[in-house]
């Protein structure tokens, strides 16, 4: 009898994704979270309200805009465990923290928190001044007016130049040129910025209607995840073999690092896989 609505369908996942309107009955709309945020808390005036959907299966989920409530739910771990099911989405390239509780959890943590260090805030600091440095310097120069049509235009190129970097230790530059290596199909910045933007079609697309391809953005999908899996596979193995280990500080030679540590303090190693599943 908690208040709240009571619907067929769900609002998240694939028929959330193609249902987006609310129908009365059928649908909240959806990813309606997202959409109307605290309006919903607003309409019912509680800061708590119940959610039950019955297809395909009888659902119940607790909405909740309480700040008490929500630092209780997020910092016990053992009394409120994620559902890690929700989080399959960021398992296509192998298991890992985000997508992990318990006991896989610690383990996870154990090897990947070090990677997180204010030696790798600096990195960030520093590098983010260099990309800006190189956009007004290389590519606006002199010019006296800069139109810009949308502002991701200029914050998700920023945003994956900082990332190619801090994460992965791979410098961008805005005028990088595109030539592919050999033995790739596309360029690392190209199935970065694919995989980046368009996840969610790997999310609700099933993997064989995936590698049917039905369109040119889809068969560029398939081709930038991939991609991206050569390209950190090859990484993970030239800093593994590397004679002379380099003093880097992005998050993927932490973790590589961290995971050789790991090994000496008679823990089980990282595999390859695992590597690759936290790297994403």
């Amino acid at each position: 009898d908690h208040p709240g609505s009571r619907t067929l369908l769900p609002h998240l996942g694939p028929l959330g994704f193609i249902l987006k309107k609310p129908i009365r009955g059928i649908t909240r709309g959806g990813f309606r979270p997202w959409r109307y945020k605290h309006q919903d808390f607003a309409d019912i005036g509680m800061d708590i309200f119940s959610s039950i959907t019955i297809f395909p299966k009888v659902s119940i989920s607790i909405q909740v805009a309480d700040p008490a409530a929500i630092k209780e739910i997020t910092t016990h771990r053992l009394q409120f465990p994620k559902p890690v099911r929700l989080y399959r989405l960021l398992t296509f390239f192998g298991r890992n923290i985000v997508a992990s509780e318990f006991d896989e959890w610690k383990r996870f943590r154990k090897i990947t928190a070090p990677a997180f260090s204010e030696r790798n805030n600096r990195l960030v600091w520093d590098e983010t001044v260099l990309i800006m440095n190189d956009l007004f310097q290389n590519v606006w120069g002199t010019r006296e007016e800069i139109t810009v049509d949308h502002a991701i235009d200029i914050t998700l190129p920023i945003a994956l130049f900082v990332i190619g970097v801090a994460g992965f230790g791979r410098r961008i530059t805005w005028e990088d040129d595109l030539v592919v290596p050999p033995g790739h199909q596309m360029a690392f910045k190209d199935a970065l910025h694919i995989v980046s933007t368009d996840v969610i079609l790997k999310a609700v697309i099933p993997n064989w209607a995936m590698k049917l391809g039905p369109t040119k953005r889809i068969r560029n999908v398939v081709t930038a995840f991939d991609e991206l899996e050569k390209y950190m596979m090859e990484m993970i193995r030239a800093r593994q073999t590397a004679e002379k280990k380099e003093e880097r500080y992005d998050l993927f030679s932490s973790l590589l690092d961290a995971n050789e540590e790991d090994e000496v303090d008679g823990q089980a190693k990282l595999t390859n896989q695992e590597l690759l599943g936290k790297s994403f």
